[in-house]
């Protein structure tokens, strides 16, 4: 099968795209404050030219970053800022000249919290979690359309056991109701020091205007799946003393530093407006 960048025919039939072979991915090592972490991915190969890889510098001191907040029509509020460490971006095509369809770009981000708690630290499970809430609340809490959140999060929770942290996988869903021409967003987040999160973000997307439920039956996800998986993988981490004395502390006393197995989506919608999107089912 010819999986080229050249389209000359609509796709009509389910396919599986293909893009870069992990084969071919090299390491990427970052250190933050002496944390180092570790990947391997293949180089920026995006079927879009506007989209630009950024890659990181081997070494970071978290006081000289300038962390930037995110943009007001976006977020709740100004209660997180980052920075972005690396961007990359890959295409994915279909046979026999049907071209791209489907890009997965991922986008690794330093967080830290605008005005840092005292005592709190994100090696601590339960504060790790409760911050996750937070940030994905900040982040999309205040998408609703006609009473209803465009999103659904967290959706497949997954702590992570291989990595010398606190670390977790989550989705956040479009939901299909309100929000149909969204894309999935798949994070992946692991502390580096008591006030700052590493996130590293994919967002496979099938490049067509519909449910997504319509476009899994067109464009199989598993290819951008796999990469991803593939990446996830790849990843260790190694603690700088510092910060192994931040999670020595964070620990000091726990029975259970376990994360926990289930984390429900979130809630954000308030009973008017949970009235107002039965209103608006029913006008429709």
């Amino acid at each position: 099968m010819m999986n080229l960048p050249i389209k000359l025919r609509k796709q009509t039939e389910y396919c599986t795209p293909k893009g870069p072979s992990f084969s071919s991915a090299g390491a990427v090592s970052v250190a933050l404050d002496g944390t180092q972490f570790q990947l391997s991915a293949p180089r920026h190969r995006s079927g879009f030219s506007f989209r630009k890889a950024r890659s990181p510098l081997s070494h970071y001191d978290t006081h000289d970053i300038h962390f930037t907040t995110y943009p007001k029509d976006l977020v709740v509020d100004d209660s997180w800022r980052y920075f972005t460490l690396m961007y990359r971006s890959w295409g994915f095509y279909g046979p026999w000249f049907t071209g791209l369809l489907a890009e997965m770009p991922m986008e690794i981000t330093l967080l830290t919290q605008t005005n840092p708690k005292k005592d709190i630290s994100f090696f601590h499970p339960r504060a790790f979690e409760q911050s996750l809430g937070d940030y994905i609340t900040c982040r999309y809490s205040n998408d609703i359309s006609h009473g209803r959140s465009k999103w659904i999060a967290p959706f497949n929770w997954q702590p992570i056991l291989s990595l010398p942290c606190v670390a977790a996988r989550l989705d956040v869903m479009p939901d299909q109701e309100i929000n149909p021409a969204g894309n999935l967003h798949e994070y992946l987040f692991f502390p580096i020091s008591d006030n700052h999160l590493v996130e590293v973000e994919f967002r496979p997307s099938q490049l067509m205007n519909d449910l997504l439920s319509e476009r899994d039956k067109l464009v199989d996800r598993s290819s951008m799946a796999q990469l991803r998986d593939d990446i996830i993988n790849s990843l260790q981490v190694t603690l700088s003393p510092a910060a192994a004395t931040q999670q020595a502390k964070a620990l000091e006393g726990l029975s259970d530093t376990s994360l926990t197995d289930n984390f429900p989506p979130m809630k954000w919608t308030t009973p008017e407006q949970d009235a107002e999107w039965e209103a608006y089912v029913r006008d429709m």
